[in-house]
């Protein structure tokens, strides 16, 4: 089954722009079907960009799987950070890394801060097991909830255009697959998953 999703990762990516949704503790066995597939030159040849999206929790592990995957592909995929307000309110300790922060400005990583959501609202969505979409529809959330929930989104993609990785004027031919990577196991409010 894995590796059927695999062959439609990249064959759906010839057609469209995909984004794959991984937890942090793929990344060497997503790393190892790039490698081992020749996923950049395959992408070079059928106009297919890579990106991988790294979204942190502020934590020590999650800061090394961004490093690593820097070192690894020393620029050959262009990566964003993006720091999860959610999870970690002061980043002051990962923007003092030096090593990081080397990285970042060579391959010029560019780097988001996804808003902090609403903790009432959060909880609906894991009790309920809805979407963002649905949400809008449900009574629960009442007005002040879809208010707050309407902000937040509003607020993330506004983050997520600063990365200026979807080029809304690319060629028609011209297709990218987004992987993301989560710094924690928790549901961390990325998208909507309609």
């Amino acid at each position: 089954m894995i590796k059927r999703r695999e062959k439609q990762i990249f064959n759906l990516a010839l057609t469209t722009p995909v984004i794959v949704n991984l937890p942090a503790h793929v990344t060497r066995a997503v790393n190892d079907w790039i490698e081992r597939n020749q996923i950049l030159e395959m992408g070079t040849q059928h106009k297919v960009d890579i990106c991988k999206w790294f979204v942190g929790n502020g934590g020590y592990d999650s800061v090394q799987l961004l490093i690593q995957s820097l070192n690894h592909f020393e620029g050959k995929i262009k990566h964003v950070f993006v720091r999860n307000f959610g999870l970690c309110d002061d980043w002051k300790h990962v923007d003092e890394r030096e090593d990081l922060q080397e990285l970042i400005q060579a391959q010029q990583v560019p780097i988001i801060n996804f808003p902090k959501f609403s903790y009432r609202e959060r909880d609906l969505l894991d009790a309920t097991r809805i979407n963002f979409s649905q949400a809008f529809l449900t009574a629960e959330l009442g007005v002040l909830g879809q208010q707050r929930l309407h902000s937040f989104l509003k607020k993330a993609y506004e983050e997520i255009g600063k990365a200026q990785v979807w080029n809304v004027a690319q060629p028609a031919n011209k297709f990218s697959v987004d992987i993301a990577y989560f710094g924690s196991p928790q549901r961390n409010y990325c998208h909507n998953e309609d």
